[in-house]
């Protein structure tokens, strides 16, 4: 995975989802969907470590949490991030169906 993930593909995807027009109740859901990974100890840790350097006082601001996420957490962390992501078909399956239908 390393090969093909790259900071610079992760801001890009970052952009395209940062067009879609989600309201409050769809990142409300994507929190909910997110919530198991979002939980794993490792995770968690590199979540905190990164966003409590910002002044970020939204935390649930999806784009910023993002942005941050990809500029200050190493490559290696990032895979285990999208690993985790990518193992959840759940949620792989919710973000594809979310997405569909915003750009439909």
């Amino acid at each position: 995975m390393n090969d093909i993930i790259t900071k610079n593909s992760l801001k890009e995807s970052i952009e395209l989802i940062s067009e879609l027009k989600l309201d409050e109740a769809d990142y409300n859901k994507i929190f909910e969907k997110f919530e198991i990974i979002l939980n794993d100890s490792k995770i968690k840790g590199l979540i905190e470590e990164t966003t409590k350097s910002t002044n970020n006082e939204n935390e649930r601001d999806l784009i910023n949490v993002m942005k941050t996420i990809v500029e200050k957490i190493n490559l290696s962390d990032l895979s285990y991030l999208l690993e985790k992501i990518i193992k959840n078909e759940e949620l792989v399956d919710f973000i594809q169906d979310l997405f569909l239908e915003k750009l439909v």
